[in-house]
């Protein structure tokens, strides 16, 4: 999911013979950025017969394209790439028939071409972060057989490496399974490593677009990042098509294997690493989780998924302010604020009621472990987060003079009455609340929440 550079020829479908040579930049921040030596459309020349006798040539401009590229397809040493929602963002003219061309793909796809911007697939697997910190289920061991009582003294140490069994989610959509991995390396002749992933595969019986899976990958990664407190971004997304089955040397097709293909887009859950001064490979604290996956289980992930699903509007508003650091606190307040009406009036019956009722609805649901985060009257509380959302929404004076209303702590607390409501109609396990119950953070807040009343 990082930059990359390549060299290769590009066309468009409409195009198949006109080939043009040149470089495609890829960042995660800005995209993709192809550089051409000659323009995607090929230059039409078109004769102007001269009084004298003489023919002028000039190019055809009848017919003038508005320069969007739905696909732009390549090929760059043997490997096929698809070009995306692309789009031309400069062309200079050099002469008559020589032109440069730069365009911005939105996404890319490396390793098959499709024809169309519409991308439909049958399996997706994704590699987030903080997963295998999550899962907490190695297949690593190593042991010290020089240490044995009867060890024959040499110093060596055996690592051995096992493929664990899949853990299939029971969901009432797609196949959702979570697949162990396991990768090698080596540095010369001083270092040899075994690494282990754990990675989420959605698979449909049926083609489906590939909005349906980023869905489904969207919902799961919430629930990671709700549980480890920080974002799990996605870090390889891997597409695979029947048409791509992988081959034997003699060309035939090995089993159900799929050859892979990398799909790069700007993810917007994306973690800020310079900002956050934490390493991409940062290890996650058990003790740092707010609920691992063996607390909510394989049947909790599934009835999640589920859950999120039904509310996922309603989820991702609320994500929302987790995800972007750079949201102002008003506005943090106000998408949660705005998720908990709705998520109210969808769970429940679709009455008009007043807003402090559905506030006072959510608290009740959350239960106890909410009261006692927010250390006052609940009724109290939802008529001060009635009274904070309306000063906000209709830029009240309490607002307008100086702005101060709301704050971290209310805020914290209306993100988690959300989660512990959703988590609620997930029937998630007793022991998850438990453990978000005596997360230190969760303390802080209590701590905060005292130190507020009157």
């Amino acid at each position: 999911m990082g930059s990359f550079e390549v060299q290769g020829l590009w066309w468009i479908p409409e195009s198949e013979d006109h080939k043009v040579p040149g470089v495609l930049s890829w960042s995660p921040d800005g995209g993709g950025t192809l550089k051409l030596v000659g323009q995607l459309w090929p230059v039409v020349l078109l004769d102007n017969e001269l009084p004298g006798g003489g023919v002028q040539k000039y190019r055809d401009r009848t017919h003038e394209h508005d320069h969007s590229y739905p696909v732009v397809l390549g090929e760059v040493e043997h490997n096929s790439y698809t070009l995306l929602n692309a789009f031309q963002t400069s062309k200079r003219d050099w002469s008559l028939e020589q032109s440069t061309e730069t365009v911005h793909a939105n996404a890319v796809l490396e390793g098959g071409w499709f024809d169309g911007p519409e991308v439909e697939v049958d399996r997706v697997r994704f590699r987030l972060r903080d997963l295998a910190d999550w899962v907490d289920v190695t297949g690593l061991e190593m042991t010290y057989p020089c240490m044995d009582v009867d060890g024959d003294g040499d110093e060596f140490a055996v690592v051995t490496a096992r493929s664990l069994p899949s853990f299939r989610i029971p969901t009432a959509g797609p196949g959702v399974s979570l697949l162990h991995r396991l990768g090698t390396s080596t540095t010369g002749n001083n270092a040899s490593t075994v690494e282990q992933d754990w990675v989420l595969a959605i698979d449909q019986e049926q083609m489906v677009p590939l909005q349906t899976f980023v869905e489904v990958a969207s919902d799961f990664q919430d629930l990671v990042s709700i549980a480890t407190g920080r974002t799990s971004e996605f870090t390889g997304v891997v597409l695979h098509h029947p048409d791509l089955p992988k081959r034997s040397l003699a060309g035939t097709p090995i089993g159900k294997a799929r050859e892979d293909m990398n799909y790069h887009a700007q993810w917007s859950n994306r973690v800020d690493y310079v900002a956050e001064g934490v390493s991409a490979r940062e290890p996650l604290s058990v003790f740092r989780m707010n609920f691992s996956f063996g607390q909510i289980g394989v049947e909790g992930v599934g009835r999640w998924l589920d859950t999120a699903a039904r509310f996922r509007t309603e989820l991702g508003r609320a994500m929302a302010t987790r995800y972007s650091r750079g949201a102002y606190l008003e506005d943090r307040i106000m998408n949660v604020c705005a998720a908990l009406e709705s998520f109210d009036k969808h769970r429940g019956p679709d009455d008009e009621i007043w807003y402090v009722k559905r506030i006072a609805a959510c608290v009740d649901l959350a239960g106890d472990i909410f009261t006692n985060l927010i250390v006052e009257d609940p009724d109290a509380w939802a008529k001060r987060v009635r009274d904070l959302r309306n000063d906000l929404a209709h830029h009240r004076e309490r607002f307008r003079l100086d702005g101060s209303v709301g704050g971290h702590l209310i805020s914290e607390q209306l993100f988690w009455l959300f989660v512990l409501c959703i988590l609620r109609v997930a029937e998630a396990p007793d022991e998850v609340f438990e453990c978000i119950a005596k997360h230190p953070d969760w303390d802080w807040l209590r701590k905060k929440a005292r130190e507020a009343q009157p």
